[in-house]
């Protein structure tokens, strides 16, 4: 699905799969969609919103942003995510697409990102103060078998992780670069055979590890 354009766009109790049907209406599970949503160059948007969806079986990104455009807040938000980044893209993709706020709350990921970061924020010019706010998640198989969790580049960036489940995680980590004063505050998450998130310098001192 195509983001194009200025305006709000909400996904919400929307089931995806991105296995292919043919012009037959045959399904092929061997054959898979690349993208669940795609930022276009001339995206302005204020909020790009996916509430109680369930994603499964896409190659590449839920979320890509290589093409340049803006978007004010990006919220996911209750979702089920599974089997999403089996191909070689970030699970959620930044890399161009100058997002001011991100929130991923209540959802569930499991077995995505399989072969490459699963949040990316590039280093934008004029993208300053970048809010990034992760709670109440579980984490099963993501950013595997040793990828980023974060990676995060912009500038002044404020990012919270709080309240999250990891298990099973590999040699999965965190990356975040130049954050403001006070940030990253990761929190109060729960690690579980996830050997270099567990020994992160980011976490503070309330975590819970079990290997």
């Amino acid at each position: 699905i195509d983001i194009d354009g200025p305006g709000t766009y909400q996904f919400e109790d929307i089931e995806f799969s991105g296995y292919i049907v043919d012009e037959l209406g045959n399904l092929s599970e061997t054959e898979r969609e690349s993208y669940v949503l795609r930022i276009n160059q001339n995206t302005l948007a204020d909020a790009v919103t996916m509430k109680n969806c369930v994603v499964k079986n896409y190659d590449r990104s839920l979320i890509r942003g290589t093409s340049n455009g803006s978007v004010d807040v990006i919220t996911i938000d209750g979702c089920y995510v599974e089997d999403v980044t089996s191909g070689n893209n970030e699970f959620l993709d930044f890399r161009s697409c100058a997002v001011n706020e991100i929130n991923i709350t209540n959802s569930t990921f499991t077995k995505s990102s399989n072969t490459r970061h699963f949040l990316r924020c590039d280093a934008i010019e004029g993208l300053e103060n970048q809010i990034i706010n992760i709670d109440n998640c579980t984490f099963y198989k993501v950013a595997t078998p040793a990828n980023r969790i974060l990676y995060i580049r912009t500038l002044n960036n404020q990012v919270t992780l709080t309240n999250c489940v990891f298990s099973e995680m590999g040699e999965a980590e965190y990356v975040i670069e130049n954050p403001a004063i006070g940030f990253p505050d990761i929190d109060y998450n729960y690690y579980h055979n996830a050997i270099n998130l567990a020994a992160s310098e980011f976490n503070g001192p309330n975590n819970i590890v079990d290997d």
